[in-house]
């Protein structure tokens, strides 16, 4: 029996010493990914036009309603930049952007709401979804 235990004690350490180790290393993503914590609004700053000589291109500010909340953006002929966005009781908002497109997502549970915006070689459209 004693000799049974010189083996299981440690084993029984060390194995637990290693789950502990992948745990620091995980919790963060792992937090993050299931959170059922409301997540505040971040405010987005709106880029500044810098002035230059010559015309100056035409913003022409949208809002966009849907089920989650609404989305105002300002457009050019050439591109789309977020302004603000307003959610409904209950939803919380994540923008989202790369080169070419611009997405706002109202979200709560599994359900949500989006505006998305593309530029990428053409004029801006906009389009919206409530699921």
């Amino acid at each position: 029996m004693r000799r049974a235990m010189s083996y299981v004690a440690p084993w029984v350490v060390l194995t637990a010493l290693a789950v502990m180790l992948s745990w620091f290393g995980v919790r963060d993503v792992v937090r993050d990914a299931v959170s059922d914590r409301a997540v505040a609004p971040v405010a987005v700053p709106v880029p500044q036009a810098v002035p230059t000589p010559g015309p100056s291109p035409v913003h022409d500010l949208r809002t966009y309603s849907t089920r989650g909340g609404r989305a105002v953006l300002t457009m050019t002929s050439s591109a789309v930049a977020f302004v603000s966005a307003n959610a409904a009781p209950g939803y919380r908002v994540r923008v989202s952007r790369a080169e070419g497109w611009l997405r706002v997502d109202f979200l709560r549970d599994r359900h949500g709401s989006s505006v998305i915006a593309t530029w990428y070689q053409d004029r801006p459209a906009v389009r919206t979804y409530d699921s």
